[in-house]
């Protein structure tokens, strides 16, 4: 039987094609494909490529958007399209600095050059190591080598001769020991030692202390004589090395020279390696060890063998060979070495150490010249990534270095390799609120990224946006190799874009959702082995897809359905009303019903906010049921003060609420509160309320509606029951096809309504009232003469409370006052 509760207000109610989504036939067959279009998102892309040609300092991109929406397809697009076009930039590499050895060199080569530089070292090390030492074993060398130190014996000879006469003529012997020359003293003829001395007389033994002390002073200029000698003959001996091994390296340095004329930095640098190789010539020795003389290794560690060519290496941390244009970089994880690079180490001899050749470039350096792709979250939550960033936009150059040292810590390492100048775009992509938190916190923020991509969520629905999304999908089927979509199935995924975006103008953006649920919906026709996805394939994994997730919102609908949570459906109530609230758990929302409650009084505490005493109530939901007050005093506090209290409650609510869409359903409550005529339980409400009565709209209103509907169809449609919503969110309205059927049937019902007038009427099935300006009353029997009428009681009450007060006080002063008697005239007093 059909509940006719709600009856007067029939222009409110919706018909079941206000309450969907609609269009017309269409024709897919011409559907063009997208080509290099980005659906929806125009000027997004305008201000991509904008900043994507702009050269100068500072214009970097950040893009913003919801995750979803083609930001990084979109980014990676342009940006491979213009990497394409662009030159291949430079290789760097690492180098030992021989000057500063702390401090390593960066040289830059023109692309792929870096490769051969590096191999060209290696070679000629390999080389060096090969004909250095065969040349000093060589016997030309070891004649050569030989006459040097004949010709010094030989210039030594007479001078030692001289010195050997000298010492003899003072009774003393010349004597050659490891330690140099020395003179011992002969005593009867023969050498004396040590102990023979110690037992000389006193005076013998200071006579020949004496005696040696003035020897040795007219042997040192011999010595010196020796000494220059011997110094002539090592300089001698270090340019044959150094002819030697000039030979060998000068020939290669020579060609190696000739190779790299053209970059004065590696050319400068092969000299300064050319001298440290001819001044440690000892290093490229082979050092033969006696038979049986192996050394042990020392705790069991390897011990290096043959010269040390480390620092005659080259460590190319940026090889840009196999580019075709300027590198893209898409950094996942945006850690501060990742970033601007890191220096390795090992373990020798039981100690850290590192050196040039363990330099690791970061996506700075590999993107140096090209562009580099990050996600502001990632770069944000790692310590210090951020400030490592911007440091190198600001300066212009990369300067590897510990995340301790770049903090301002202490620490063991003493390698400050040169910073490596950058050239390039840096694209960061982000959610709108990253961006604000940047923005506000970070002065140089906008300074560095000039340019803000936004992504919209949704884009106009109107001409060309169906064929858009036709486009896209057989865009989809054609990569995926999914089932073709007939039209059917593209309108429900149209439809549910538009559900989506939460407005009938509007088509949603989120083309990896649509995505997602084209795979479902070919998988669930495949399973029915279908050659085609139709509408009901679709519509069956929306069903499919909400039953996965669903176990809370189930859970909560049999909490209603068990009355555990206390929401009527049916009856009418004073003062009591049920409201709609959205949930979202993860990317899921669902609405629910919940009761609210009012209790009013005459007193002039105004209306109490319950869930706010008990700091469960947010600043909106306080701002929303201020509101109320507002109106109220609008309405029938004009010409009497309101002497009225009410509490409100959302009951069985144990969490935070907040937000304004209850203020109207809270109003209803207090209007049928203090009239005493009762609220439809059928009707759930939502809706926002300004000060002058006007319903404003509100979110989420497909969820509340179907949410409500849940509960209704679980307890039994009477065909009385249904939702109250703002007429503006009319257009928002594309319910699930059930519900839409219901109300076609009429076992359900969506009304729209503007104001409170309309909306207290379809609750109560009464007229508001019409306000008489003459007779300053309301219309006879209207809700707001019931309720003009109860505040006057409430007004009148404290007046006759005080009247019958003092006449009570007024009755005990009579009782309590004496009879009035003749007053007697006082007597003389006899004397």
């Amino acid at each position: 039987m059909k509940n006719e509760f709600f009856g007067s207000k029939k222009d409110c109610l919706l018909s079941a094609s206000q309450c969907d989504f609609g269009f017309g036939p269409k024709d897919i067959n011409k559907i063009k494909p997208i080509g290099d279009r980005i659906i929806g998102q125009e000027r997004a892309v305008e201000s991509i490529q904008f900043g994507l040609r702009m050269k100068k300092p500072g214009y970097n991109i950040f893009v913003s958007g919801i995750s979803g929406s083609g930001r990084n397809s979109t980014v990676q697009k342009y940006v491979d399209h213009l990497s394409s076009k662009a030159t291949v930039p430079n290789d760097w590499c690492y180098v030992h600095n021989f000057s500063q050895p702390d401090e390593p060199l960066a040289l830059s080569l023109s692309p792929g050059r870096g490769r051969k530089f590096s191999e060209d070292l290696e070679n000629l090390m390999n080389r060096l190591k090969d004909e250095i030492p065969n040349a000093f074993e060589g016997g030309e060398y070891k004649e050569e080598l030989d006459k040097l130190r004949k010709k010094g014996s030989e210039m030594k000879k007479g001078i030692i001769k001289e010195m050997e006469e000298i010492t003899s003529s003072h009774n003393f012997l010349l004597k050659k020991t490891s330690m140099g020359i020395i003179t011992i003293p002969i005593w009867e003829g023969e050498p004396i030692d040590e102990r023979k001395f110690r037992a000389l007389p006193e005076e013998v033994k200071e006579q020949m202390q004496e005696t040696q002390d003035k020897l040795q002073e007219e042997l040192n200029d011999h010595l010196e004589q020796i000494q220059k000698i011997d110094d002539e003959i090592q300089k001698e001996v270090n340019d044959l090395d150094r002819r030697l091994i000039l030979f060998s390296v000068g020939r290669h340095m020579r060609r190696l020279q000739e190779d790299y004329r053209d970059m004065k930095n590696v050319s400068d640098w092969l000299i300064e390696l050319q001298e440290d190789v001819l001044k440690n010539a000892d290093s490229f020795r082979r050092k033969n060890e006696p038979p049986g003389q192996a050394q042990v290794p020392v705790l069991a560690m390897p011990m290096p063998s043959g010269p040390n060519l480390r620092k005659y290496s080259v460590n190319l941390i940026v090889d840009m060979s196999k580019e075709e244009g300027s590198p893209v970089v898409l950094e996942k994880n945006a850690t501060f070495a990742n970033l601007v690079g890191k220096m390795e180490r090992r373990v020798e001899m039981g100690m850290m150490t590192t050196d040039f050749t363990m330099i690791k470039a970061g996506a700075l350096h590999r993107a140096n010249g090209g562009y580099i792709v990050l996600e502001a979250i990632d770069v944000l939550k790692h310590p210090v990534a951020w400030d490592g960033l911007k440091r190198a936009l600001t300066d212009g150059q990369v300067l590897i270095e510990d995340i301790a040292d770049h903090a301002g810590y202490a620490t063991t390492t003493t390698m400050k390799p040169k910073a490596i100048p950058v050239d390039l775009k840096v694209v960061m992509i982000g959610s709108p609120w990253v961006y604000h938190l940047l923005a506000s916190n970070d002065e140089d923020f906008k300074e560095l990224f000039k340019v803000r991509a936004d992504f919209d969520s949704s884009y106009s629905s109107e001409d060309g946006s169906f064929e858009d999304y036709c486009s896209f999908v057989k865009e989809r089927v054609n990569e995926e190799d999914l089932l073709d979509f007939d039209l059917s199935a593209i309108q429900s995924l149209y439809r549910h874009g538009v559900r989506l975006a939460g407005d009938r103008s509007k088509v949603s953006t989120k083309f990896s959702v649509i995505t997602d649920l084209m795979r479902e919906s070919s998988q669930m026709a495949s399973d029915k082995n279908q050659n085609s996805v139709n509408s009901l394939d679709v519509e069956e994994t929306l069903e499919f897809r909400k039953r996965r997730n669903s176990l809370i919102p189930d859970r909560m609908q049999e909490m209603l359905e068990r009355e555990h949570i206390l929401v009527e459906t049916s009856d009418s109530k004073v003062g009591s009303i049920n409201g709609l609230a959205v949930f979202t758990i993860s990317d899921e929302s669902f609405g629910k019903p919940s009761r609210i409650t009012v209790n009013t009084f005459q007193g002039k505490g105004g209306i109490v906010n319950i869930e706010r005493q008990a700091d469960l109530s947010g600043s909106i939901h306080n701002k929303g049921v201020m509101i109320l007050s507002g109106w109220l005093h609008e309405k029938f506090g004009k010409y009497n003060s309101l002497s009225v209290s009410a509490s409100i409650a959302f009951e069985q609510s144990y969490g935070m609420v907040d937000g304004d869409s209850a203020s109207s359903t809270e109003l209803y409550a207090i209007l049928s509160s203090i009239s005493e005529i009762p609220i439809n339980q059928g009707i759930a409400v939502t809706g926002s309320v300004n000060q002058k009565g006007e319903i404003q709209p509100i979110g989420g209103v497909n969820e509340k509606v179907e949410g409500f509907y849940d509960l209704c169809k679980a307890r039994g449609l009477t065909g009385g029951q249904g939702v109250m919503i703002p007429h503006q969110n009319v257009e928002n309205l594309i319910l699930s096809k059930e519900v839409i059927e219901s109300i076609e049937k009429g076992d359900f019902n969506v009304w729209a309504v503007k104001t409170i007038e309309e909306g207290i009427e379809i609750l109560t099935g009464k007229k508001a009232g019409e306000w008489n300006d003459a007779k300053k009353t309301w219309s006879e029997g209207s809700i707001f003469a019931e309720v003009e009428k109860r505040l006057q009681d409430y007004r009148e009450s404290p007046r006759l409370e005080l009247e019958a007060w003092n006449e009570k006080v007024e009755k005990k002063k009579k009782k309590k006052s004496p009879k009035k008697s003749k007053a007697k005239k006082p007597s003389a007093k006899k004397k």
